[in-house]
């Protein structure tokens, strides 16, 4: 395994723990507002459930990057 593909591997797992853990921040938070009825916890639970995505898609554009590219001519070089 070359350095760089050692270091995407690192970067997903790392990604794959900051969802992991910023889940259960909010899902926590979340529960803590509803109980406490403090808005402002309830909508720092419901932006770490926004963050929670933002994360999941960061995971998804590291899994594209680290793909191999593909040797076939994309369609749309085709209309041109």
């Amino acid at each position: 395994m070359d350095i760089l593909a050692a270091r995407r591997s690192i970067e997903q797992r790392l990604l794959k723990q900051s969802v992991a853990l910023m889940s259960l921040v909010a899902v926590s938070g979340t529960i803590m507002g509803v109980i406490t009825g403090s808005s402002a916890v309830l909508l720092d639970g419901i932006f770490s459930f926004i963050d929670v995505i933002i994360k999941i898609m960061m995971l998804m554009t590291a899994k594209l990057v680290a793909r191999e590219t593909s040797k076939t001519v994309p369609v749309w070089i085709l209309a041109i």
